[in-house]
């Protein structure tokens, strides 16, 4: 069962973006203008020098991470990466502070045309729907979390690190999203200040099977317990 999770690409489950910090080649503390995504398309870049993460080799259980310094640090697709309003969403990040407003991976243009995860400015952990918070699902910490979340119709569900902590059946409404992807930020720019190591998102809302099976290979991959 390890070795099956061990060996799975996200890419090969129909996933529309898959960012795996152990999949970019960069030295320990270079400045990160490409996040290939295993999909084969939809890279994140950043042409702007002063813009760029920082690459960490060792940062989590011997494996590698991409810091953003919570002031301009962002990265972005050239194009949307799913238009859908109905997706699934990976993140495994740590926070360096837990305060003021920050978007960890968001798709699409404005706050009502996309969605992703968010801290709020009291420090409250969110889906971010249609503008505003879709539901809260209690406060942000500084250690590594497995975030994972999910829309079907109107219905949206959270799950941190393996537990289901949060669903709503009467969920914001969401626009379709359009013009680009991006890591460490959002269309506001509400900045990342942390790491991120693994960041999927999928175009539709998996079954339990398949979200699972996603979840499970991330934790192997970074040693990372989930329930």
């Amino acid at each position: 069962m390890r070795a099956r999770h061990r060996h799975f690409n996200p890419a090969h489950a129909g996933a529309a973006a898959a960012y795996d910090s152990r999949y970019i080649s960069f030295g320990n503390g270079d400045a990160v203008n490409t996040w290939t995504s295993r999909t084969g398309s939809n890279n994140a870049t950043q042409a702007n020098s002063l813009s760029r993460p920082t690459y960490r080799a060792a940062e989590i259980n011997g494996q590698p991470a991409v810091e953003f310094d919570g002031s301009n640090d962002q990265l972005a697709t050239s194009s949307v990466v799913t238009s859908s309003t109905e997706y699934t969403i990976y993140l495994f990040f740590r926070n360096d502070s837990t305060n003021g407003t920050r978007v960890y991976f968001y798709n699409g243009s404005t706050g009502s045309n996309g969605y992703g995860f968010i801290r709020t400015s009291g420090g409250l952990r969110s889906l971010l729907h249609g503008g505003r918070g879709d539901q809260t699902f209690g406060n942000q910490s500084t250690v590594w979390d497995l975030y994972v979340g999910r829309r079907q119709s109107n219905t949206s569900a959270v799950w941190v690190n393996g537990v289901s902590t949060s669903i709503n059946n009467n969920a914001v409404a969401v626009g379709t999203p359009t013009t680009t992807t991006r890591i460490g930020a959002d269309p506001a720019n509400f900045y990342t200040d942390g790491m991120i190591s693994s960041a999927i998102l999928f175009g539709s809302p998996l079954d339990a099977s398949l979200r699972r099976r996603v979840e499970q290979s991330i934790a192997y991959s970074f040693k990372h317990s989930v329930s």
